[in-house]
């Protein structure tokens, strides 16, 4: 009764109610209870028939009709309650008053005993007592012998007469009284316990009616079957509790979440954020929503309702965002609070859990978490399924298969193939074989540059090895720029160094040459000295997006330098980002099964087998025991072994019978092999064996016939127990015990020794 998939015949969904009654519990698969509140009268004729009442989806289950509201309805049918209950008719209905007591049940497919104490003009109907009942079913002709009793489907209602009920005979599978003619008999004839066409369903205010489906009549639900037939004693029975149906309300349900997900080879919903990219939560995507069964005074209504809900974003355990999303009735669409601003798109590989959180107006809390990852759309396969080959066919493992980047960019030449140990592609043996495929997918993306431009014109700089650095100005030479102004400080300068500040805004603010000690800055052009220098070097500060560019020697600085650089001129520095690259291993298998196509070989052991009558009991195991069966596949044990035809054999008379033994492998393959088998009479008797005198008799038969170990194993212990039987009874009687037995056994072993040197076994 779970509403999720795959196996959608299967998975019959719940609908949520629960009835119970007479020591029984029935759970309702979804849609089947349907409610009164929601029929409407769409033609106004009075009735309320199957177009105008919600549908059910599984016809075959029992159904429940709950009117809760003030008045009563009529169901009408255009082909015996057929069409009210989905296509499939329920043929048994339990109607229950507003009190919870049973009040009318019919059945018009099983059969009760009941007894008519008028006649046939004016019939007054009750259900059969115990020896009415013993008497009809003793009788062999009980409509001669006891007319008044009879089985018959029944209507039966709680009645204000004497008896306290009233019972009447309906047709099978019929509503009406049996053998009614809807041509000829009025109306008024169709029922005794009703009022016009008994086909129709009444269901008074306040009243419930139970039916009764396919699966619950057919043994299929067998507790329910069991329990159907019971509803006419109940109705009976004043001691009987009322009858409860009780709903569980629901909790919230999420539409749409999984229009999120972005990766189907991953169980539950991942959402990919591109790696330097934006991501949101689009409000008209996800609904949540919930059933609300019943209004404040407790009736019935049957509405849906959305409903408001979260977003929270956490990671690491951590929440780091709860965005509130309000449901407008009027526009019935949802408004974010805000939008969200706590992913970073920039560290790819890193991981968010966003979790929807709905809770009813009853409290039930319904959480949804999805994952949220940085990166690029998964690599995918397309077409990795199980799959089935026959034994020596050549198998291409990558038949069907496909691979791309998750852009739709084929990858399906960068499949690795890793094949099971002694796997045979060209001609695989029976069995079954995991395939493992891999491939690798790099992912790169190229770094920004880093730029600096002065005056419009951009300069030669090494960027990152160039940024930030400790190196000295004099010793690097080369252009270096610095946006942390206590790093600046502690780097060293010689004649022939140039340094200017960039404000915020990109313009330069400043600049020393210590080609001349000039210093400039918005209050014009200055002649320094070293102190001068020193000091402005440890006390420098920069606007928040400013820096520090700095130089050395002739060939770097001339761009820094007044000539060609003013106060307020502008100067840009891009700090770019290095090239990203990264290799994703996308790995998955399937079973390759290799199908068994070849028969098993039976083997007859011997193809001239004899055997005596009475050798065995059982004349499967006397064929049996002249097969033995091998296979390319299976084990001697696997395989099935059995008689297919015993021609007839008889185990106790004499003959030749043609048999035939059928050898079926684990693959259902099978072959099959015949012989005959001889049957003929026993060498020895047990009287036999005692008149020998020697044993060169017994050679003489033993060359004419065959004797078995088990016939002289026989005869041993006879003769044995036979010597013990015999003893004396005196005194002496132990030690001529001895002699005897010794005797016989003596005479017993010489015996056994020829013919353990002469005996034919079966095979």
């Amino acid at each position: 009764m779970t509403v999720s998939e795959p196996c959608t015949r299967t998975r019959v969904g719940a609908a949520n109610w629960t009835f119970e009654y007479f020591g029984h519990r029935y759970h309702y698969v979804s849609s089947s209870v349907r409610y009164v509140v929601d029929f409407e009268d769409e033609n106004a004729d009075g009735y309320i028939d199957a177009t105008e009442m919600p549908a059910i989806s599984w016809p075959s289950f029992g159904s429940a009709f709950i009117n809760d509201t003030d008045e009563g309805v009529i169901l009408k049918t255009e082909n015996a309650r057929t069409d009210l209950t989905g296509g499939v008719v329920d043929r048994m209905y339990a109607y229950f008053d507003e009190n919870g007591q049973l009040a009318m049940f019919e059945d018009h497919l099983n059969m009760y005993y009941i007894h008519n104490d008028g006649d046939a003009e004016n019939p007054e109907w009750r259900m059969a007592t115990e020896g009415e009942i013993d008497a009809y079913d003793a009788s062999d002709e009980p409509e001669t012998d006891t007319p008044n009793t009879i089985t018959s489907p029944i209507r039966i209602a709680v009645s204000d007469n004497a008896q306290g009920y009233e019972v009447e005979p309906i047709g099978w599978l019929s509503w009406r009284a049996p053998g009614i003619d809807i041509n000829e008999d009025p109306v008024e004839e169709w029922s005794l316990i009703m009022d016009g066409d008994p086909e129709y369903v009444h269901i008074h205010a306040g009243w419930t009616v139970v039916t009764f489906g396919t699966l619950d009549r057919d043994n299929s639900n067998k507790a329910t079957t069991e329990f159907i037939p019971t509803l006419a004693d109940a109705i009976l029975d004043d001691s009987v509790e009322p009858f409860t149906m009780s709903y569980e309300d629901q909790p919230a349900t999420f539409f749409g979440i999984a229009l999120l997900d972005d990766d189907a080879n991953t169980p539950g919903v991942t959402a990919v954020v591109e790696y330097n990219g934006t991501f949101d939560f689009d409000p008209s995507l996800v609904n949540a929503s919930w059933l609300n069964m019943f209004d404040e005074e407790g009736n019935i209504i049957n509405q849906t309702e959305f409903l408001d809900y979260q977003i929270v974003i956490e990671q690491d355990g951590d929440i780091l965002q709860t965005i509130d999303f309000t449901y407008d009735e009027g526009t019935a669409t949802y408004t974010a609070s805000e939008s969200v601003n706590v992913i970073d798109a920039s560290e790819f590989g890193s991981g968010y859990t966003a979790t929807f959180v709905a809770e009813t107006p009853l409290g039930d809390i319904t959480e949804y978490p999805i994952d949220i990852v940085i990166g690029v759309m998964p690599p995918t396969f397309v077409g990795v399924d199980p799959r089935f080959v026959n034994e020596k066919t050549p198998v291409d493992p990558l038949e069907g298969i496909t691979a791309d980047d998750g852009y739709g960019n084929d990858l399906t030449s960068s499949i690795e193939v890793v094949l099971p140990a002694g796997f045979n592609r060209y001609s695989p043996e029976p069995g079954s074989y995991t395939i493992d495929l891999s491939f690798i997918h790099n992912v790169f993306f190229p770094g920004d540059p880093w730029t600096l431009t002065i005056n419009g014109e951009e300069q030669a700089w090494e960027g990152p090895d160039a940024f930030n650095t400790d190196l000295d100005i004099n010793v690097y030479a080369k252009k270096q720029v610095w946006d942390d102004a206590e790093l600046f400080r502690d780097i060293g300068s010689a004649w022939g160094s140039v340094m200017i500040v960039v404000d915020g805004d990109g313009n330069m603010s400043e600049r020393y040459d210590r080609y001349n000690w000039e210093y400039t800055d918005e209050n014009g052009t200055i002649v320094g000295d070293a102190d001068h220098f020193a000091n402005w070097q440890a006390t420098v500060e920069l606007d928040e997006g400013g820096f520090i560019i700095g130089a050395h020697g002739s060939v770097e600085t001339p761009p820094l330098r007044a000539a060609n650089l003013d106060y307020g001129d502008p100067v840009a520095v891009e700090i770019g980002t290095e090239d990203f690259s990264y290799d994703i291993l996308t790995e998955t298998s399937y079973v390759l099964t290799i199908d068994d196509v070849t028969p098993p070989t039976p083997l007859i052991v011997n193809s001239d087998y004899t055997i005596e009558s009475g050798q065995f009991t059982n004349i499967n195991n006397a064929i049996l025991s002249n097969v033995v069966a091998v296979d390319n596949f299976d084990t001697p044990d696997q395989l099935a072994i059995y008689v297919s035809n015993n021609g007839g054999l008889n185990l106790q008379e004499e003959g030749t019978y043609t048999v035939e033994v059928t050898v079926e492998d684990r693959a259902g393959n099978m072959a099959t092999a015949s012989f005959d088998v001889n049957v003929v009479a026993p060498l020895f008797t047990e009287d036999d064996m005692n008149n020998k005198a020697n044993t060169q008799d017994v050679e003489d038969m033993l060359d004419a016939r065959l004797l078995t170990e088990e016939t002289i194993q026989a005869m041993i212990d006879s003769a044995v127990q036979e010597a013990i039987d015999n003893l004396p009874e005196d005194e002496t009687g132990a030690s001529m015990g001895a002699v005897v037995i010794t005797g016989a056994v003596s005479a017993l072993v010489a015996l056994t020794g020829a013919v353990g040197l002469m005996i034919k076994k079966p095979f």
